[in-house]
């Protein structure tokens, strides 16, 4: 050994202390470098240490956020954690840059488990020496996922805050306002730090009592929630209904600790509902009320009557000669005509009465309050008044009068569907009169309407009772008598109310929706009993057979037509379908391209009771017509005038011209049938030629009669 130095003690002594000293230092170091490896691995966050990027001394932590067991770590490069190689040489890059410079830095970065799973976490890392970096990194790691998500949480709330369409407030447990979002301004008019630590009675309407906000907090105490329609004021002071739901927010112990209160201002759907309401009560042209808010108020008023023993009287008003309006003038012209009538009529009114809109051209009146036979009568008299004076409207002067039917409370009916119909058969009484006047309903009226329903009832089963039968009228060439063809003509008898006439019938089977079935089994009928004819030796050129709207409507006509026509043998040129003048001059487009499609087919298109409409003659070149059937009301005053016989004269020119064969109907007298020769006329159906007759009886006459050659 060396020579202690000299100014060293040489006893055994000194040499004892020294030895114990350098004990004592061991063991403190010892145990200082077990508590800082308990602190190591005791540690909330990862700690690691890294020389030239391999791991060198990892804690417990840092393997449970990798998922790597420590022996898997050490000695490992760090890549092993990154989510890529380009992260890895990117952070590392960064990071050893920062150290060189200030000798220690933080970041963050998504680190991948062991598992796959990839985390977000803050790195810290300090340099044991930043002039020689190879001696080591020592670096933490927290995991800071769920930090991360709850701010991503915390910012997605902010902006749904910011950027609903519905106002929110946050107020604490004391309701006092805490925040407000952007659609609270925009609703309510307030600013933000004009409603911060005040309560949300800043927006109180006053259209609510205590009571209603005694009720609101008992239910927000029971159930944690409110919601309802409410009624705030805005800055500017206007109130605006809202819909509103309030939330109690609590704590972990369950106690309140703030309120958030959602709210939308409802004001347009308030209008939109309003609006709806008032469409289903009223007539969105004329505004006035409609049938469903007549007829609430008429039995509003019936039940008052009754318990008051009152009066009361319904008027039914009907246009004479409106539909000439529409067809002439446009429905734009018919339109404004409409509401110039609603107009005046509801000047000429008391404010007890009701002015409603049953539809179409047709208005019901309420006089309501003590009004008798008399009172009503002065108001019709008032209605027709007004509507007799002519109604300008652009560069046309039009004038329109007007059927009324008067039905009277109790006498009439005792409730609103009763007095309603009552009124509607004395308005129909009054069209029968001459039109511009007014009717009461009569008493047997009544008769008629339990008669109408009879009718109805017995009609509906009157085809398989096997009641209806197919009478034949001959149809005649003027010039020489001989028969050119056969209309078939519905009859039906009843086995107690007899011989009921189609003008009756007819009408009814249309409102019920029989016709269709009616017509169907007349036209197959006639053309097997034209075959049938055919067959026994009689060249009978054609048979005529009636078809109505609904038939037309319905797109089982045509095939019904073919079917009917290759059953019988008989060739579409050899029968006719005779229409109503109306129905030629509506506006649907189903029954147009019916009409055509029969004609295509080769069937002859014939105008019945031609003259009595009031619309365009123009249209008649819609479809390919071809006959006209002048109406028996004009053939009943030949010889009578000479105003008759021009207005024949003009309808036969009016035929000639659009190239249509002209038939006259209700022949009766000889003089009426030399006027039609006369004027040109060539066929003709009436009595005086021969009456409806069923098939056999005709058939006799048929034997002897000469036959017209197509």
């Amino acid at each position: 050994m060396p020579p202690a130095p000299r100014d060293e003690p040489t006893t055994g002594a000194g040499t004892g202390e020294r030895v114990h000293a350098a004990g004592s230092a061991a063991a403190a170091a010892a145990s200082s470098e077990s508590r800082l490896k308990v602190l190591l691995q005791s540690a909330p966050v990862g700690i690691f240490m890294l020389v030239d990027r391999v791991f060198v001394e990892v804690n417990d932590r840092l393997c449970e956020l990798t998922g790597y067991p420590r022996e898997s770590l050490l000695g490992q490069s760090t890549r092993l954690v990154f989510t890529c190689e380009a992260e890895f040489l990117r952070i590392g890059q960064e990071v050893y840059a920062t150290l060189a410079r200030e000798g220690s830095t933080e970041l963050e970065f998504r680190l991948r488990r062991r598992d796959g799973q990839v985390i977000d976490t803050l790195l810290t890392c300090a340099a044991v020496d930043r002039t020689d970096l190879s001696q080591g990194v020592v670096s933490t790691l927290r995991d800071v996922t769920d930090i991360r998500q709850t701010e991503e949480r915390l910012r997605q709330a902010a902006r749904v805050f910011e950027s609903t369409s519905e106002g929110v407030i946050i107020t604490d447990a004391q309701a006092c306002i805490l925040a407000v979002n952007q659609a609270f301004t925009r609703i309510t008019g307030y600013a933000e730090s004009e409603v911060l630590g005040q309560t949300p009675r800043v927006l109180r309407s006053g259209r609510h009592d205590q009571g209603f906000y005694a009720q609101l907090w008992q239910s927000l105490s029971a159930s944690g929630q409110w919601q309802g329609e409410i009624w705030n004021r805005r800055k500017n002071l206007e109130i605006f209904p809202e819909w509103l739901t309030i939330s109690a927010v609590a704590d972990h112990t369950d106690r309140t600790t703030h309120y958030v209160a959602v709210f939308s201002d409802i004001s347009q759907l308030k209008r939109s509902q309003e609006r709806l309401d008032f469409l289903a009560h009223h007539d969105a042209l004329t505004r006035l009320p409609n049938r469903v808010l007549l007829q609430d108020r008429l039995a509003h008023a019936i039940r008052r009557a009754r318990r008051d023993a009152g009066r009361l009287a319904l008027l039914f008003v009907d246009l004479d000669g409106f539909k000439a309006v529409n067809d002439t003038l446009g429905h734009g012209v018919g339109d404004r005509v409409l509401e110039v009538v609603a107009e005046r009529l509801g000047e000429r009114l008391r404010a007890a009465d009701t002015l409603a809109r049953h539809g179409g051209d047709e208005f019901l009146i309420l006089l309501d309050g003590e009004t008798d036979a008399i009172g009503a009568a002065i108001a019709a008299d008032a209605c027709l008044s007004v509507l007799a004076e002519t109604i300008p409207i652009d560069s046309h002067a039009i004038h329109i009068s007007a059927s009324i039917g008067i039905a009277l409370h109790p006498a009439d009916g005792a409730d609103a569907e009763t007095l309603l119909q009552s009124a509607d058969l004395a308005m129909y009484r009054a069209k029968e009169r001459g039109r511009g006047q007014y009717q009461f309903h009569a008493p047997e009226m009544t008769a008629a309407i339990h008669e109408q329903h009879a009718l109805e009832t017995a009609l509906r089963g009157a085809l398989a009772r096997d009641e209806l039968r197919v009478h034949y009228q001959p149809q005649v060439v003027l010039t020489d008598g001989r028969l050119c063809g056969i209309e078939a003509l519905a009859r039906w008898t009843h086995p107690e109310l007899g011989s009921i006439a189609p003008a009756r019938f007819i009408p009814i089977a249309e409102r019920i929706g029989l016709v269709s079935e009616i017509g169907d089994w007349v036209l197959a009928q006639a053309c097997a009993q034209l075959a049938a004819w055919r067959a026994a030796g009689l060249a009978i050129p054609t048979i005529a057979v009636n078809v109505s709207i609904q038939q037309l409507e319905r797109a089982t006509l045509l095939p019904a037509v073919r079917r009917v026509l290759e059953e019988t043998g008989i060739a579409p040129g050899d029968l006719e379908l005779e229409v109503t003048e109306s129905v030629i001059m509506g506006d649907n487009p189903r029954v147009i391209t019916a009409l055509s499609d029969l004609r295509a087919l080769g069937v002859r298109l014939v105008v019945d009771d031609f003259g009595t409409g009031s619309s365009a003659l123009g249209r008649l070149n819609r479809v390919p017509i071809d006959r006209l059937k002048v109406h028996g009301s004009f053939v009943r005053e030949l010889g009578r005038g000479p105003r008759d016989k021009a207005i024949i004269r003009a309808i036969i020119g009016l035929g000639r011209d659009l190239g249509l064969e002209v038939m006259a109907l209700g022949v009766e007298r000889e003089v009426q049938s030399n006027v039609l020769r006369a004027v040109d006329c060539r066929y003709a159906q009436g009595y005086l030629f021969g009456p409806p007759l069923d098939a056999e009886s005709l058939g006799m006459h048929l034997l002897h009669w000469p036959i017209a050659t197509r």
